[in-house]
C-alpha cells in the first residue's frame, strides 16, 4: 500500500528560477511556458511557485520543444484538446504518455492512440521513451524524476544513468543521489571546500562515476544559476 501523500507533489515548492535550474535550462523560457502560454499550471494558492508535478511536465514540455521540434501553437492546440476531452487529467504533460513524428502530438488513453492536433492519419510516431523513462510512478503518479546530468543528445550512454533524482519525498524536493538521499549540493560544496573523490566515496560508499556524475550535474545547474 502506498502510503506517501499524494499533496507534496502538489505544493508550491519552487521558484521559477529554481526550478529551471534544476533542469538544466534558461529561466525566461519556464516563464514563458508558465505565464505566457499557461501551458503549466502552477497551484492556484501561489502562482510564483511550481510543484513538483509542473516540475515533471517541464521536463516533458522540453523535450517536445527541444528534442522533437513541436511547436509551441501545436502543443498548446494539444493540451486544450486533451483536457477538454479527459477533463479530470490535471497534469497531462507529467501523467500521459505522448508519442509524435514531429509534427503532430499523440496520447495513449483507452488502449488506443488519438491524435491531439486532430491531423489527418499518421503513423505512429516515436515515444518520447528517453524522456519518459526519467520519470518513476507509482499508481498515483510521477513519484521521482530523474533530471539529465549530459544532454542525450550529446552522450546518450552517459545520460542513462539515473545518478540524481528529484522527489517531493526526499531531501525537501531539491536534487538528491538516488538511493542515500543526499542532496546533491552537499556533494558539490564538499568538493569545492577541497574534499577528494576517495573521501566522499568512502564516505556515501558510492563510486567515483557516481560522485562524478553528482559534480557534473551541480556543476551545470550552478553555472545557470
Amino acid at each position: 500500500m502506498n502510503n506517501l501523500d499524494p499533496k507534496y507533489r502538489t505544493l508550491a515548492t519552487y521558484q521559477v528560477a529554481e526550478a529551471a535550474r534544476f533542469l538544466r535550462m534558461h529561466p525566461g523560457t519556464l516563464s514563458v511556458w508558465l505565464k505566457g502560454n499557461r501551458l503549466l499550471r502552477p497551484p492556484a494558492a501561489q502562482r510564483i511557485q511550481l510543484s513538483f508535478l509542473n516540475l515533471v511536465e517541464a521536463h516533458v514540455l522540453s523535450a517536445l520543444r527541444g528534442r522533437f521540434g513541436l511547436s509551441m501553437q501545436r502543443i498548446r492546440i494539444a493540451m486544450d484538446e486533451l483536457r477538454h476531452q479527459w477533463p479530470d487529467v490535471g497534469y497531462p504533460l507529467a501523467t500521459e504518455e505522448f508519442f509524435t513524428d514531429g509534427k503532430y502530438l499523440l496520447v495513449e488513453k483507452l488502449g488506443q492512440l488519438f491524435n491531439l492536433n486532430q491531423g489527418s492519419q499518421i503513423e505512429v510516431g516515436e515515444l518520447i521513451q528517453v524522456y519518459l523513462q526519467r520519470i518513476d510512478r507509482d499508481e498515483i503518479g510521477p513519484v521521482r524524476l530523474h533530471p539529465f546530468t549530459v544532454d542525450p543528445e550529446v552522450n546518450p550512454k552517459r545520460a542513462e544513468k539515473r545518478t540524481v533524482l528529484i522527489s517531493p519525498y526526499v531531501s525537501f524536493g531539491r536534487p538528491s543521489i538516488a538511493g542515500i538521499g543526499v542532496a546533491t549540493e552537499v556533494v558539490y560544496d564538499r568538493f569545492v571546500a577541497g574534499d577528494t573523490l576517495s573521501e566522499m566515496c568512502k564516505d556515501y560508499r558510492l563510486t567515483p562515476v557516481q560522485i562524478e556524475e553528482v559534480l557534473r550535474y551541480e556543476s551545470a545547474i550552478s553555472r545557470a544559476a
